[in-house]
């Protein structure tokens, strides 16, 4: 049965390509030109589509990009309000409470706020507080970019135990 199945698939085979054959190669080739360029006009319109996507694409980063600036804008200043309120808070303190609170505070938080008050103030504070919390702070306000030279005047003026520390930190 399998060999008879065999056989009948061949001669179906045979008898359909010999209509094949009887066409003409230039028949033949205009077959093949109307498929390549329908694939042609098929791959242009993806091309077209794929560039529209590609456009929406860049226009959708673009303003996403555009959010993320605003927003990291808007992270900015509300950080740096919140210094500032901090550094008004300190500098209504007295001196040596608000050292006492400086000796527990993270670093960078204390440049920060250190960095948005009064040098003079600052200052003040800062003759009370552990020199070595100092050393840290005023390294760290270096390593932020941050400009303490008008305090750094202020200290060396008053404290002679943190200007050897400042001389070091600017080295």
């Amino acid at each position: 049965m399998k060999g008879m199945l065999k056989k009948s698939l061949l001669i179906v085979i045979f008898i359909s390509s010999l209509g094949f054959a009887q066409k003409s190669p230039f028949e033949e080739i205009q077959r093949q030109i109307q498929i390549l360029e329908k694939l042609k006009k098929e791959l242009e319109e993806l091309i077209r589509k794929k560039e529209e996507i590609l456009k929406e694409y860049n226009k959708t980063l673009q303003e996403l990009k555009r959010e993320r600036q605003e927003l990291l804008n808007l992270a900015k200043r509300l950080k740096s309000d919140r210094y500032k309120k901090l550094a008004k808070a300190f500098e209504k303190m007295e001196p040596e409470q608000a050292a006492n609170l400086i000796n527990d505070m993270d670093p960078e938080l204390l440049a920060y706020i250190l960095y948005n008050m009064k040098p003079s103030k600052a200052g003040e504070i800062l003759q009370y507080a552990d020199p070595k919390k100092v050393d840290i702070v005023l390294k760290k306000m270096v390593s932020l970019g941050l400009d303490l030279s008008t305090l750094k005047r202020f200290i060396c003026s008053q404290n002679s135990n943190i200007t050897i520390n400042i001389e070091n930190i600017t080295k």
